[in-house]
């Protein structure tokens, strides 16, 4: 049950800092789309579809461990998406 948990808490943060992105460029000039988000984050995007196929007999500790250091990188990457607006 970790390993689901583990997977939807990244998926929900992926939405919403997407959706922060989104709605913080609205009123900018130079507005970011989704279609932007997936070009300037694709090693992102890639992760968190093949993140289903970690092994579920890893021991608990590991799997969290890796999710958590999923969503630093992910706040690192979307940090650095204030750059294109």
């Amino acid at each position: 049950m970790y390993k689901t948990m583990g997977m939807m808490r990244c998926i929900d943060k992926f939405h919403r800092e997407c959706n922060r992105v989104v709605n913080d460029s609205a009123k900018s000039e130079k507005k970011i789309s989704l279609g932007l988000i997936e070009q300037a984050l694709p090693d992102v995007v890639y992760e968190l579809t093949q993140m289903k196929f970690q092994p579920p007999t890893q021991p608990q500790a590991d799997m969290e461990r890796y999710f958590d250091n999923f969503m630093k990188m992910m706040d690192e990457k979307f940090y650095s998406m204030k750059d294109f607006a």
